[in-house]
């Protein structure tokens, strides 16, 4: 597994070659706080209680991928393991892929080799063969998914026949799905209801707390050998929760800028300082308490806020008693990254902004906030001018065309073409399947977001 490494001068100040931060996923950095500790023995139990399906779901960078890793070395030798890091697009990329993981195959025999061109019954035909000769050595097959919640609704649903029928105490091919927090949201889609219900674990990763963040770093540090020379002042811990809130990724973003920004400056402490200086560099801001507006970014920014703000408060003492009902708290006072213009306007036209952070919002526009939403990913390109001529052919089609997203990816920049949001993943399947009459489109699939 590559691991990143410092320079010559940053090896001497730390005492490692091995950076302790890296964001690549490596189980032996894994630390047990109270929720990765209690996730790592769960499903560990449910994996040595052969249960057929295990949901593990956590924020972005929460170390789901870390505590799987962790998890499948501790399986025993009479267990095949398939790992599957990208999100299949169909049932047969999925085969495919659990073949060549369980050895059957070799990594070209996909791309060039009888298996090209086989059909999902055939590549399943195998998998089948495999399983069954498993069952009569008293050995099995175990399969994680991650990014589970990119996989299209039908691919996910066909996942729940390989486990075979439902019942039964002991499976021969056990499953994990390993996702974001949406994906809860997609098992309740009626496409994939019978999957949902076949799960019998759910496990779900917290966040880190202050004092786990403390010891998260230290640990990290201890595992890749960091000399005393340099260390992490006491009171930057809490720098570190404040700008990650708790989220593994984050903070070992933060903390491997911060230790960069130290070795540059020939300084041997970390402090609080040195983490504000590298959450800026990252555009972090501070998650606890009330988050600052999206939009201010820039001094220049604050000092107009600033100004808008004073002659706001007169106003709003002003008209606070006649304040229209259909005025959104949560719209006024959060606007939007792309119109921060407006929502000061707004401020200031006799709609005030709320005078304190700590106003609750109307339980309406909370549940507005939240709600989650689905697209549906029609294709992806190397070249944008050619996502830009689906956009438009499906935008003269009346369909809600959404964006082109950019995505960077192991296998280099894709330009992705969504149509959407649409309210719920049943609106968005009706949207999938009018995309997919359109010739050249069958591969279109729901997504979250």
């Amino acid at each position: 597994m590559e691991r990143g490494h410092y320079s010559p001068m940053a090896q001497d100040a730390f005492g490692s070659t091995e950076k302790p931060f890296a964001v690549i996923p490596d189980p032996k950095y894994l630390y047990r706080s109270a929720s990765h500790g209690s996730v790592f023995d769960q499903l560990h139990g449910a994996l040595r209680r052969r249960e057929g399906f295990v949901l593990l779901t956590g924020a972005i960078g929460s170390g789901k991928t870390t505590v799987c890793r962790a998890v499948l070395e501790q399986v025993d030798r009479t267990t095949f393991t398939s790992l599957v890091l990208d999100p299949p697009a169909s049932e047969q990329d999925l085969l495919r892929a659990m073949l060549q993981d369980f050895g059957l195959v070799s990594r070209d025999e996909p791309k060039r080799g009888r298996l090209a061109h086989a059909s999902a019954r055939e590549l399943l035909a195998t998998l089948d063969d495999f399983l069954t000769s498993l069952r009569s050595l008293g050995a099995s097959a175990l399969l994680v998914i991650d990014e589970a919640q990119d996989v299209p609704l039908e691919t996910l649903d066909q996942i729940s026949a390989l486990s075979g029928p439902a019942g039964g105490k002991e499976k021969v091919l056990q499953i994990v799905l390993v996702g974001q927090p949406i994906l809860n949201e997609l098992l309740k889609s009626a496409l994939v209801r019978e999957l949902d219900g076949r799960i019998t674990t759910r496990l779900e990763l917290k966040p880190l707390t202050v004092e786990e963040t403390s010891e998260y770093v230290s640990h990290r540090m201890m595992v890749a050998g960091v000399g005393p020379a340099v260390g992490f002042a006491p009171t930057a811990f809490a720098a570190v929760h404040r700008y990650s809130g708790g989220v593994p990724r984050l903070i070992n973003m933060l903390c491997d800028g911060a230790m960069a920004a130290a070795t540059s400056d020939g300084a041997n402490d970390i402090t609080p300082q040195v983490i504000d200086t590298a959450a800026a560099k990252l555009e972090l801001r501070p998650t606890r308490s009330q988050p600052p507006l999206p939009w201010i970014r820039k001094p220049a920014v604050l000092a107009v806020a600033g100004l808008m703000l004073a002659a706001s408060i007169g106003a709003a003492y002003l008209s606070v008693a006649n304040r229209p009902s259909d005025v959104n708290d949560a719209g006024v006072s959060q606007p939007s990254a792309s119109t921060p213009a407006t929502a000061a306007t707004a401020s200031l036209g006799g709609a005030p902004a709320p005078l304190s952070p700590k106003e609750p919002t109307s339980p309406a526009s909370t549940t507005a906030a939240t709600s989650p939403t689905f697209s549906v990913l029609v294709a992806s390109f190397r070249q944008p001018n050619e996502a830009t001529a689906l956009l438009n052919d499906l935008r003269e089609r009346g369909l809600p065309v959404r964006q082109i997203r950019v995505v960077q990816s192991p296998r280099g920049v894709w330009h992705q073409v969504l149509v959407g949001p649409y309210p719920d993943a049943a609106a968005a399947a009706r949207g999938q399947e009018r995309i997919r009459r359109i010739p050249g489109y069958a591969d279109a699939h729901v997504i979250p977001g």
